[in-house]
């Protein structure tokens, strides 16, 4: 019941930031360990792009368009893998 005390929790979406956040990262971390030097290239380019545009604009630019529901759909995936891996180990 603790988590239920700590306000910033119900504020301007805080928690769904982590979420997204994450899933965005993973997106990012998958296109480019599986891509090339194009992959490599874009995200380069999402770093060096700062505050220059919307965060969403930068990351569809990187190839990550987080107004669509892979991302998401991506790291759920990898979260349920990696519960079932946690139970087998345990």
């Amino acid at each position: 019941m603790e988590c239920f005390r700590i306000p910033h929790f119900y504020r301007a979406f805080y928690v769904y930031k982590y979420a997204t956040g994450m899933s965005a990262a993973m997106a990012l971390a998958d296109r480019i360990t599986g891509g090339g030097k194009r992959e490599l290239d874009a995200y380069l380019g999402f770093l060096g792009g700062g505050c220059s545009k919307d965060p969403l604009d930068l990351l569809r630019d990187a190839g990550v368009d987080m107004q669509r529901p892979e991302p998401v759909d991506a790291a759920m995936t990898r979260f349920g893998q990696l519960v079932e891996e946690l139970d087998r180990l345990i």
